[in-house]
C-alpha cells in the first residue's frame, strides 16, 4: 500500500486479493459470504483508489466513510467514490456483492458519460446508500448480480473487458433509476461549491492548475474560491489542486515503468527538474525515492 498521508494507506483495486485471475483489468466482482476473509485489509482504514459497490443481502455492521461511522443494514446498497477513506467491520453472517471498479476502467468505453455523471458518487451525502423495497425490485439485482458474477468468473476469452464493462454499465443506470437523493437535505451552497470545485479538479488537473480558471468555471472570484476551501477543508485551492497532481504522480511511480521524465511530461511539467522540486516539497522525498524505498507500507 502507498502512504499518501500520515497513519492513512490506499488501496488500489489490485491489492484488493480474489481468486480471480481478471485482478489487474480494472473492475471485480465478488460475493461477500465467500472473499470477507480475502479483503480483510478493508476492516482497516484505508483510501479507495478505484470506486465501489456494496450490496448488502443479509446481515449488518458499520462503514466508516472520511471519519463517520455509519450502520449497515440488509437489502441497501452503499457507495463509496474514489478518494474517500473507509474501512468496514461487517457481520460474520454478512451476504451481497462488491464491486470494485476504476474510473480508467469505466471511461474506456463510456463516450461523453463518467461516472460523475451517476448522482451516487461523488455526493454530498458521505455515504450515499439505495434500500430497496420490495421484494421484486431485490430479486431483480439479485439476478443481474449473478450473472455478472458468473460471467466474471469464467475463463478468459475475446472482447471479455468490454462485456465486463457492459455489465457494470448496466448495473449502474438501473441504480441511478432507482437512486433517490433525499429531497429533506439541506446541501448548503458553499458545501455545493466545494464538491463542485472537487470534481472539476478530478477531471481537470492535468491540464488546468490555476486556481483562477477554476473560480471562472464555478462563476466565483479566486479569493471566494479559496475562502470556501479554507473553511470546508482547512486548505487553499491551490492546495487542494497540487494534492490532486500529487496523488497521480504517486500513482504513476507505484503503478508504472514510466521513467521520472516520462511521467513529468504526462502529468504537464515543463521538465523532470521542476517535477522532482514538486514531489520533494508535497512529500519530503524525490520521486526516486519514493518509488524505491517508500513504496512497502506496513500498518500499525
Amino acid at each position: 500500500m502507498e502512504k499518501v498521508q500520515k497513519g492513512i494507506p490506499a488501496l488500489n483495486i489490485d491489492l484488493v486479493e480474489s481468486d480471480s485471475h481478471k485482478m489487474s483489468c480494472g473492475l471485480q466482482i465478488q460475493k461477500l459470504e465467500k472473499n470477507l476473509c480475502k479483503i480483510d485489509k478493508l476492516k482497516y482504514p484505508h483510501r479507495n483508489m478505484f470506486y465501489e459497490i456494496l450490496f448488502i443481502k443479509q446481515g449488518s455492521g458499520y462503514q466508516t466513510i472520511d471519519f463517520s461511522r455509519y450502520p449497515i443494514r440488509a437489502n441497501v446498497f452503499y457507495f463509496i467514490s474514489e478518494g474517500q477513506i473507509q474501512s468496514w467491520d461487517l457481520s460474520e453472517n454478512v451476504e451481497g456483492y462488491t464491486v470494485f471498479f476504476t474510473r480508467d476502467f469505466y471511461d474506456l468505453w463510456s463516450g461523453q458519460v463518467s461516472v460523475f455523471d451517476f448522482s451516487f458518487f461523488h455526493s454530498s451525502d458521505l455515504l450515499p446508500s439505495l434500500r430497496l423495497e420490495n421484494d421484486s425490485k431485490i430479486q431483480e439485482f439479485d439476478d443481474l448480480f449473478s450473472s455478472f458474477n458468473k460471467e466474471f468468473c469464467k475463463s478468459p476469452g475475446s472482447l471479455q473487458d468490454k462485456i465486463f464493462w457492459s455489465y457494470l454499465n448496466i448495473l449502474l443506470y438501473k441504480l441511478q433509476q432507482n437512486f433517490k437523493e433525499n429531497p429533506k437535505r439541506n446541501v448548503q451552497y458553499a458545501y455545493q461549491a466545494i464538491r463542485n470545485f472537487d470534481i472539476l479538479v478530478q477531471k481537470n488537473f492535468r491540464k488546468i492548475r490555476a486556481v483562477a480558471d477554476y473560480a471562472d468555471m464555478l462563476h466565483l472570484s479566486p479569493n471566494y474560491l479559496n475562502a470556501l476551501c479554507k473553511k470546508a477543508e482547512g486548505k487553499h485551492a491551490k492546495e487542494i489542486i497540487n494534492e490532486r497532481v500529487l496523488l497521480e504522480a504517486k500513482r504513476l511511480l507505484y503503478n508504472s515503468n514510466k521513467g521520472i521524465t516520462e511521467i513529468a511530461f504526462s502529468l504537464k511539467f515543463k521538465d523532470a527538474s521542476y517535477f522532482s522540486r514538486f514531489f520533494r516539497k508535497g512529500t519530503g522525498m524525490s520521486p526516486e525515492e519514493f518509488r524505491m524505498g517508500y513504496l512497502q507500507w506496513i500498518m500499525e
